[in-house]
């Protein structure tokens, strides 16, 4: 491909020769290699993205030339060319696209949001550890990533849609920030920590604790104290060697982890993440271009968590807010130039451009694998050797999101205001065809005689113009606003409302939930691979005792090595567009509860699952807060009666309910108890005897009414009745008498 002139640089797929794979240095020549690629993008991208995104932006945020903050058209202020039609015209911002953008980011965000997600085992065996990883999974989206899971959905969805290309990256890291904390030292530190973590006698302790009361060997003593704190600088060493020789301890600062979780971030094509354009599928880029704005604060971090050089840092910090990925439009000549205009120096004020590339390369013995490098544009070294990528997921840490996908080209995906773009503009011309209406229908032209001359007329109420000769001054009558003008404006809002399928009323329900699910399902289907990816690295990085407190010590190990974690779970989000209609929801609670519960005779549906998912469809937050699972909702019956059976005793009668209640396992509980316990009904007192025998005489009719409202539907009933029912009646009638005339047994 040949670009101005430019030939396609050397491919950067291929380590240098004889290497293992391993960690090693970057030269010049291979440096050059990464840049020219960089170079290479910025200018395919001048040709194929930044001209669509320019007009798409323009279109979305209503922007051209001569606006006014009124929404009028006025003269114009430099060359004083009078307003068209006239001074005042309708200049209406008819935001459109950003209308339809907005409704399919809150639609794709509140399906993301309302699912939670589930880790199924692919294998048999892996049932409970697929349960426990889904814990740690849903655990981490809620405490550690909170509020940045929801700001980088809204971001990445809106690239989504409003780009053009109309496509977004959802980065997945594994997140550690450093900080420091004040640590003292004591010689009985210093001698515990020589002993038990490095192995030395007593005797060496003894020796090097005699150095330190030597002066003349301060080197030496702090050289092996930088040994024993990896971190100190030689300069604290040596302070902390002279502190400890005067007071018996030292303090120094200690770096700790202040953040180790997982980290998302929505990333803007060729903005902060940069790709060839002839990728077909993400995992199969030859290379991706990581853009970061850092601080100098978090530049010099990086020397400890990312292991930049100091020289590069130095080198890099002479350069600020410097690119070296600026953007590309056309000329007046028709050829490539740096278009800067809205990438000023202030706007990367205090800022400095890190670029991290990742690329795909093979070994000495052709093995593929990750690598990766940090540089800066304008330094001549990179920030450090390269490395091989560790994620054990073994691949891009990058998940593609696109709105469209038409060919196999990953670019070929149209964004909102390009498709509305059009339509938009004829909107806006009726809008201000009608506003300009209304502005000369509200007060029109008036006609007065050509002889007049400067006739000063103020319209107003109650204002008075000189009229020297009846009937000379008048109003002009303007013109019908035509009718045309509203049907082409209805019909313009049809086609778009069916294109995007739209919740109007000018478009069929069933079209607007074919539209609605399709952008849903492909939404959810890439963030479902970015979830499974961050569901891998906590596998590889989260700590045992972090894993404990999320899970409890169950005993069972969480995966940690590779096959494990390439292979064996998969997170599952599903979202039904139905869910968003209220009266759709109404419906199918009606079908199950008048049709389909009443002719389970045989109690195969899960109730306990059934009503969870009714519930969870109408407000999954409720439904997480406010439903227990099936066996604690059975226990909690259980104990509230067993509460109630010795309540009875006391001679208190619980009030009983009509519905709401297990009064099947209410019944077993009593039941159990008096067959159980003979002495729990000897100790009752014939008030107390009464109590008991109603209320298990009432759990028992209550029993038996939903059994005969079930078998009542059903198509054939056995002859001898249900076999479970009977040994009921059998254990009721031991206990209490015949339910059936009101127990007239005496219990006990």
């Amino acid at each position: 491909m040949t670009i101005n002139g430019e030939q396609d640089q050397d491919s950067i797929a291929v380590l240098p020769g004889g290497q293992d794979g391993g960690a090693a240095s970057v030269d010049q020549t291979e440096l050059r290699k990464f840049k020219a690629e960089l170079n290479h993008l910025a200018r395919s991208a001048g040709y194929n993205i930044n001209e669509r995104r320019a007009a798409a932006e323009e279109t979305r945020f209503c922007l051209w030339t001569g606006q006014s903050v009124d929404g009028r058209k006025h003269a114009d202020a430099q060359d004083g060319k009078p307003a068209f039609p006239f001074e005042g015209a309708s200049d209406a911002r008819l935001r459109l696209a950003d209308m339809i953008i907005n409704e399919r980011v809150m639609i794709k965000c509140a399906a993301a949001l309302r699912n939670k997600p589930t880790v199924q085992g692919l294998e048999l065996n892996n049932a409970g550890l697929g349960h426990k990883l889904g814990t740690v999974l849903n655990w981490m989206l809620a405490n550690k990533l909170g509020a940045d899971y929801v700001r980088e959905l809204l971001r990445l969805a809106s690239y989504e849609e409003s780009d053009s290309p109309a496509c977004a990256v959802l980065g997945v890291w594994w997140d550690q920030e450093p900080a420091l904390e004040s640590k003292t030292l004591t010689l009985q530190d210093l001698a515990t920590l020589l002993v038990q973590t490095y192995g030395l006698d007593p005797q060496a302790v003894a020796a090097l604790e005699a150095q330190l009361y030597n002066p003349a060997k301060d080197r030496e003593t702090a050289d092996a104290l930088q040994q024993v704190i990896e971190h100190l600088t030689p300069k604290r060493a040596r302070t902390m060697v002279k502190e400890l020789r005067t007071d018996g301890k030292a303090e120094y600062p200690s770096p700790y982890l202040r953040r180790d979780q997982p980290m998302i971030a929505a990333y803007r094509l060729m903005e902060d993440v940069f790709v060839p354009l002839n990728t077909s599928h993400p995992k199969r880029a030859r290379c991706w271009f990581l853009r970061e704005w850092l601080t100098e604060t978090e530049l010099r971090t990086r020397i400890v968590t990312h292991r930049y050089g100091e020289d590069f840092v130095d080198a890099a910090l002479t350069h600020e807010g410097m690119t070296g990925f600026p953007i590309y439009r056309r000329g007046p000549a028709g050829d490539l130039q740096p278009y800067l205009v809205q990438e000023t120096m202030d706007d990367r004020r205090g800022l400095y451009e890190i670029f991290t590339v990742l690329y795909t390369a093979v070994n000495a013995d052709n093995i593929p694998a990750i690598y990766y490098l940090a540089f800066h544009n304008e330094v001549d070294e990179p920030a450090h050797d390269r490395r091989r990528l560790e994620f054990l997921h073994g691949e891009y840490p990058f998940t593609w999101f696109g709105r469209e996908f038409i060919t196999q080209r990953l670019m070929d995906s149209r964004g909102v205001p390009e498709l509305v773009a059009t339509e938009q503009f004829s909107q806006k011309l009726l809008t201000d065809s009608f506003n300009d209406h209304v502005s000369l229908a509200t007060v029109p032209p008036i006609k007065v005689p050509a002889n007049r001359g400067k006739l000063k007329l103020v319209i107003g109420p109650l204002k008075k113009i000189e009229e020297k000769r009846p009937g000379e001054i008048e109003f002009m009558n303007p013109p019908p606003y035509p009718q045309a003008n509203q049907v082409a404006f209805a019909q313009s809002e049809k086609r778009i409302n069916e294109y995007f399928g739209r919740l109007a009323a000018n478009v069929p329900p069933t079209l607007s939930q074919l539209h609605m699910q399709h952008m849903v399902t492909v939404f959810l289907a890439s963030l479902t691979e970015a979830l499974t990816q961050m569901l891998q690295l906590c596998q590889q990085f989260i700590g045992d005792e972090e894993l404990a407190l999320i899970t409890g010590d169950d005993g069972v190990p969480i995966a940690r090595d590779r096959a494990e974690i390439q292979g064996k779970f998969r997170v599952e989000l599903s979202f039904d567009a139905r869910h968003l209609d209220m009266e759709y929801l109404k419906t199918i609670s009606d079908v199950i509860k008048n049709l389909i519960v009443p002719l389970d005779t045989q109690n195969t549906v899960m109730r306990d699952q059934l009503i969870r998912w009714l519930f969870t469809a109408i407000n999954p937050f409720l439904a997480s807060k406010t439903l227990a699972p099936a066996q604690q909702a059975t226990q909690n019956e259980q104990e509230d009666e067993k509460r109630n059976a010795a309540l009875i005793l006391g001679n208190y009668e619980p009030p009983m309910v009509a519905e709401g209640q297990n009064f099947q396992i209410r019944l077993e509980t009593l039941l159990t108890k008096a067959e159980s316990d003979p002495e729990y009904l000897q100790k009752m007192s014939p008030v107390a005897q009464e109590i008991f025998k109603a209320r298990v005489t009432q759990l028992y009719h209550q029993v038996q009414q939903q059994q005969n409202a079930q078998t009542g539907r059903a198509v054939g009933q056995p002859v001898f009745g249900d076999p479970q029912m009977m040994q009921l009646d059998q254990r009721v009638k031991r206990i209490v008498g015949n339910p059936s005339n009101g127990g007239q047994g005496r219990p006990g």
